[in-house]
Formats: C-alpha cells, sequence, structure tokens
C-alpha cells in the first residue's frame, strides 16, 4: 500500500509540475470524488490565482481523504492530508491571512507531516508577520516551535530582533 501512495504522490507532481492535468477532466460530477481530480484542480486554482475555490477544493480533498481511510480503504492518507493542510495554509499566507496560515500550519504539524515542511512555512509566516510589522509577534511564534529547530529559528529571532533595534534606532536618530 505504501508503495501505491508513493507513485500516486509521484504521478500528482508530475502532472502538476509540467501542467498536463486538468485540462484531460471535465469539470463535472464525473470526477468530484476522485481525489488526484481534486487536489490538481486546486492547484489549478492557485496558479489562477483563485485562492478561495482553491481552499474550499483543498477541503473537498481531505474530506475525501478521511472518507477513504475511515472505509478502511486507505490507510497511509495521513500523510496526504496533513500535505492538503500545509497547502492551504499557504494559500492563507498568500492572501495575508496570517492567523489561518498558523493554524492550518499547525493542524499539519500534529498531523505529522515531514517536518521540513512544517519549518519552512513557520518561517515564512514569521517573515510576513515581519513584513506587516509585527515582529514581536514573529518572535513569539518561532519561540513557541523551538522544538522543531532549534538553529534554524533561533537565527530568526535573532535576525528580527537586531532589525526592530535598527528601526527603532532610526526613529529616535530622525
Amino acid at each position: 500500500m505504501a508503495k501505491n501512495i508513493k507513485y500516486i504522490l509521484i504521478i500528482y507532481l508530475f502532472i502538476v509540475t509540467t501542467g498536463c492535468s486538468s485540462k484531460y477532466f471535465v469539470q463535472d460530477d464525473t470526477y468530484s470524488n476522485n481525489p488526484i481530480y481534486r487536489a490538481e484542480y486546486a492547484e489549478k486554482l492557485v496558479n489562477d490565482s483563485k485562492f478561495d475555490q482553491a481552499i474550499e477544493e483543498y477541503k473537498k480533498h481531505i474530506d475525501i481523504l478521511r472518507d477513504l481511510k475511515r472505509q478502511n480503504k486507505a490507510s497511509e492518507e495521513e500523510i496526504a492530508i496533513a500535505y492538503y493542510y500545509y497547502k492551504i495554509s499557504e494559500i492563507y499566507l498568500k492572501l495575508n491571512n496570517i492567523d489561518e496560515a498558523i493554524a492550518y500550519n499547525k493542524i499539519a504539524e500534529d498531523l505529522k507531516l515531514d517536518k521540513i515542511f512544517v519549518i519552512n512555512q513557520y518561517v515564512k509566516i514569521a517573515n510576513s508577520l515581519e513584513l506587516h510589522d509585527r515582529r514581536y509577534e514573529a518572535i513569539e511564534l518561532l519561540k513557541s516551535k523551538l522544538d522543531l529547530e532549534v538553529d534554524l529559528f533561533n537565527y530568526e529571532i535573532d535576525r528580527i530582533y537586531k532589525d526592530q533595534i535598527e528601526l527603532e534606532n532610526q526613529s529616535i536618530s530622525t
């Protein structure tokens, strides 16, 4: 079963990266319960900057995978489910909805998505908080996640602190 999941993910990644995906599917109920179609269609929506629709498609995809798991037709869908929570987090970050991005990345983390995805997303979220002048929130987020990656997060925390001090010094001198 694990090999099947790997092959499906490899095929999915090939289809998404080559751009030959959704054009072969008719957008009707024929494929509405096909998890690969749902994922491909969500990626197409992201590429078309239709973020709200993409979020809904990923949520439908998650529901389908959860239903398969409940029916014992799939045993390793948790990894895929976690990945799609991560993808929703990415979309919310693009929409500057940082609180939702954090919430969905936390779900992906709790579902044991590979740490590299989770860690990178927390860094992106912290950078977004910093860009929105919410540096102290970025620092607190990274501090709360030090158990995931001490060195990288400490580096980011130090960098943000230094940037904040520099900005405060600039405002004092002007």
